[in-house]
């Protein structure tokens, strides 16, 4: 009892504690969107009205460039109101120092413009305002309007006129961990594992070799914007390490983000968030009755401007191309079916995807009873063949456009019996006697199928949709 009255008291001591947290976008599930965290340090209490607003200017900056326009509903976004006992960020270089909630300070590693922040004073505010899974992304907006910023597990801005673009620099470290594509006095570190970086001078090599002109020399010294190569300074360090552009947002700011880094982020996007959210029916494994006709669906995470590709499938045959699908199981023979959706972002801004982030996948099998009872038919998935067992016990095929018999697999019976299609794969038709008087000699293939198909040819596939008996052969 003692300890779950300290568990509770310590809980809502915790709660007493967050600070509080507006959501400003919400664009879907929190499980399958990229979460976006604005904070903010150097804002009294007076000053949160000014801290709203500065976030709004931020969001409007931010995703209003590429790859965040096209990908704004991949986001959902919320504000932490975080208060500190004094206006402003510290300037060491010039004496100035305030009391800050998340110890924000410029001049940081003795350069001027980098403003760094306290990470364990921001982990503990992140902790007890929100869940791990709710902060993929952080933005720590500090209110001085001198320019400045850096990225390390978040990325740092301050309120400059130009924080949107400090912030997007910034987010392609943390996010897109891409290297700064400019020269320094100090080279801090080797950063070739990065997308933007390399020392491989050999075109072929090259990591982004995808994306270079083949009339484009390497090394390649020419200064037009948006020429993919392979141009000399990247990670603040001397000749040797190459860029993929002569200038983009890792090295000016209010640049774009170029080719290779916006690949980069468009990949990383995907990281959080697949581009399906949700499919039906919920089971993958189905058994309808047979002639019931199922209906799929898909909900895909929309993007500004652009839309996703779906593509669905029947047995490895591509039967649709919209969020949804109404399957007629009539034109399913007797066996296990595999019906699939494919969703994929083909972007042109992505050229190599060697992950298949961009696309995802959702199966389901469907079971068809094995038995045809007299009566019963299965018609082609377009409807031109209709395959029937008649209640005088023959299997016959029917051309519904003539309205003709055009194959009979048995002669009537005496009595009608079933068809069936064995676990084995053979497909067999017996009188009512249990007399075996038509097969097709399949046995030994479990997993088979039956098809009627639109040529009017009647198959038995195989689990690995090799045709093992058709009616033509």
């Amino acid at each position: 009892m003692k300890t779950a009255l300290a568990l509770l008291l310590t809980l809502c001591a915790s709660l007493a504690w967050a600070e509080p947290v507006v959501t400003l976008r919400n664009n879907g599930p929190d499980g399958n969107r990229l979460n976006l965290v604005v904070m903010g340090d150097g804002y009294t209490a007076d000053e949160m009205l000014k801290f709203s607003r500065d976030t709004d200017l931020l969001l409007q900056g931010f995703f209003a460039q590429e790859p965040f326009l096209t990908y704004a509903p991949y986001f959902n976004v919320r504000r932490v109101d975080v208060v500190s006992p004094q206006s402003g960020a510290d300037h060491p270089e010039r004496g100035q120092l305030r009391n800050t909630a998340l110890g924000a300070t410029f001049n940081c590693r003795n350069i001027p413009d980098r403003l760094c922040i306290n990470p364990n004073a921001v982990t503990e505010v992140l902790s007890r305002s929100l869940t791990a899974d709710l902060r993929d992304l952080v933005i720590v907006l500090v209110n001085d309007p001198e320019p400045g910023y850096a990225a390390g597990f978040v990325a740092v801005a301050s309120t400059h006129a130009l924080m949107a673009e400090q912030a997007l620099h910034a987010v392609g470290h943390t996010l897109g961990q891409l290297a700064d594509e400019y020269e320094w006095d100090i080279c801090f570190e080797d950063d070739t594992p990065s997308a933007n970086v390399t020392r491989q001078a050999d075109r072929s090599l090259v990591k982004w070799a995808h994306w270079i002109n083949a009339d484009t020399p390497v090394p390649t010294a020419g200064t037009a914007p948006g020429v993919v190569g392979l141009y000399d300074f990247a990670v603040t360090c001397p000749p040797g390490l190459f860029r993929p552009t002569f200038d983009s947002k890792m090295r000016t700011l209010s640049r774009p983000f170029e080719q290779i880094n916006t690949e980069q982020l468009t990949r990383r996007i995907y990281n959080f968030v697949s581009p399906i959210d949700s499919v039906t029916p919920a089971s993958a494994s189905l058994e309808p009755v047979g002639g019931e006709v199922v209906a799929f669906g898909v909900t895909v995470v929309p993007q500004v401007g652009r839309s996703l590709q779906v593509v669905w499938r029947v047995d490895g045959v591509q039967v649709g191309t919209s969020t949804s699908l109404a399957l007629p199981t009539s034109g399913l023979g007797p066996g296990v079916h595999r019906v699939e959706v494919d969703v994929a972002d083909v972007n042109p801004a992505v050229r190599q995807d060697p992950t298949g982030a961009l696309t995802e996948r959702r199966a389901w099998t469907l079971t068809m009873r094995a038995d045809i009872l007299p009566g019963d038919s299965l018609v082609s998935a377009g409807g031109a063949f209709r395959l029937t067992y008649q209640t005088n016990g023959s299997l016959v095929l029917v051309d519904r456009t003539l309205n003709q018999v055009v194959w009979t697999a048995n002669p009537p019976t005496a009595t009608a019996g079933r068809t069936t299609l064995q676990a084995d794969g053979n497909f067999v038709v017996y009188d009512g006697t249990g007399t075996a008087v038509f097969f097709t000699g399949t046995s030994g293939n479990p997993g088979a199928r039956l098809v009627v198909q639109d040529d009017g040819n009647v198959v038995v596939y195989g689990a690995d949709g090799q045709a093992l008996w058709n009616r033509l052969q």
